[in-house]
């Protein structure tokens, strides 16, 4: 699997086909962002509306969140929370966690 160039940093690199692991990073972050009480928004990750609806949707209807208002037109997470289920998809895939965290923060450090 290719990794960034950069020696310090052992960022792993997906090619753009591999849409289960975007997808995995995806799920991974809405719920880490509303396990931390944040409401994450399409705008946060870059999604069009209909890829952020469909994520949030398959979160809610497998178990990992309750409580999101979803309709065609918007998306209400201010009570949305994360399930047990949710806990457990964050804890099993806890090796995500460090990547995400180094993520986060190039993304502000690129803003600066």
């Amino acid at each position: 699997m290719p990794y960034s160039k950069h020696p310090q940093m052992r960022v792993f690199c997906f090619k753009k086909g591999d849409e289960n692991m975007k997808q995995s990073k995806l799920r991974y972050a809405i719920l880490k962002e509303l396990d931390k009480g944040n409401k994450p928004t399409e705008e946060m990750f870059g999604l069009d509306f209909g890829e952020y609806m469909l994520t949030l949707n398959d979160l809610q209807n497998e178990g990992y969140i309750k409580r999101a208002y979803l309709s065609k037109v918007d998306a209400d997470l201010s009570d949305a929370i994360v399930t047990e289920k949710g806990e457990e998809y964050l804890l099993k895939n806890s090796g995500l966690a460090k990547a995400y965290t180094v993520a986060k923060e190039l993304k502000d450090w690129i803003k600066l």
